[in-house]
């Protein structure tokens, strides 16, 4: 495994690790009704976000 490769699984693994404990810690702080169209707003969000970035570099590209 080459010495990028490393740093990038580093990298991964620390934002992972935010990412959960600011999950852990800072979701009680929100006020966020537990509803199923927040819930599903929540898992669908970053899927559709990515999808949409995709498509316009897909479209930036070929210009």
């Amino acid at each position: 495994m080459s010495a990028d490769s490393l740093l990038f699984l580093l990298k991964v693994l620390a934002l992972s690790a935010a990412g959960a404990i600011a999950v852990k810690y800072g979701a009680p702080m929100g006020a966020i009704a537990p509803v199923g169209s927040v819930a599903l707003a929540i898992v669908l969000l970053p899927s559709v976000v990515l999808g949409l970035l995709l498509a316009w570099r897909s479209k930036q590209a070929t210009r």
